[in-house]
């Protein structure tokens, strides 16, 4: 807790795929196949009570995302492509707090850092020489805009669940390289570590814990009469039970 600031350490692993669209022509049997890859997220989030159940949170996290596709006429695979995107992205969320469940929306804006991607595009068919490539240049662009929604559960004080569902609504390449092709990305990460304070009004445990007076009782008496001396005795109650001190001598 930083002032008013619950501050959160956050990370989780899922599933994500870029979405390519290269306009296939359905007429001709072609058509395209996106996969899902592997992916995950690491950052922290800050979030502060604005009113009521309404939270807000803005975090930064590093997000890596990987996506597959392949290219086919008919029963004959063109072509094939896996790319690797590394982002950091700041999220920003409107979050309703109700008993340890969240549930947030919001927009997110991711900067690339590291791209990475192979290809092959099969020409044996046609009588030529298959060719293959890898380039750390995407033809990216430099910035990414989307829609983030986060629903979890705080387990405990200190850690809590939650599945975070993001999807890109811009086109993420850049036609400068000479390709028209379509993609956004889209990511679903599950798992939460959280470091942060409990809610207020929410009661603590407390670390002394009275045994059922007729139990405490013969407890003292066995180390009364062990000490041979008078043993006052003063528990921390439990205010349910209303209990008050009692002192044996």
């Amino acid at each position: 807790m930083i002032g008013q600031w619950d501050v959160r350490i956050v990370g989780g692993g899922g599933f994500g795929r870029i979405r390519s669209d290269e306009s296939p022509i359905t007429s001709r049997g072609e058509y395209q196949v996106v996969e899902v890859r592997p992916s995950f997220l690491l950052g922290a989030s800050l979030g502060h009570k604005i009113a009521g159940p309404l939270h807000f949170s803005i975090g930064m996290h590093w997000a890596m995302l990987r996506g597959h596709d392949e290219y086919w006429i008919v029963d004959y695979k063109y072509s094939e492509a896996d790319r690797r995107i590394h982002y950091v992205c700041v999220p920003m969320l409107a979050q309703f707090v109700f008993r340890g469940v969240h549930v947030g929306l919001g927009y997110q804006l991711g900067v690339p850092f590291s791209e990475y991607g192979t290809g092959s595009t099969y020409y044996s068919a046609f009588g030529l020489e298959d060719v293959s490539y890898n380039s750390r240049r995407l033809g990216i662009k430099k910035t990414d805009l989307g829609v983030v929604a986060e629903v979890g559960y705080h387990v405990s004080d200190h850690f809590g669940l939650s599945a975070r569902f993001y999807h890109g609504l811009q086109n993420i390449n850049d036609p400068i390289d000479g390709m028209t092709a379509s993609f956004t990305r889209q990511q679903l990460c599950c798992g939460r570590l959280s470091d942060g304070t409990p809610e207020q009004g929410k009661p603590l445990k407390k670390a002394c814990q009275c045994l059922p007076t007729r139990q405490a009782s013969r407890l003292l008496a066995h180390f009364h009469a062990f000490t041979m001396s008078p043993v006052p005795v003063r528990c921390a109650m439990d205010t349910s039970s209303q209990l008050s001190s009692q002192a044996i001598g």
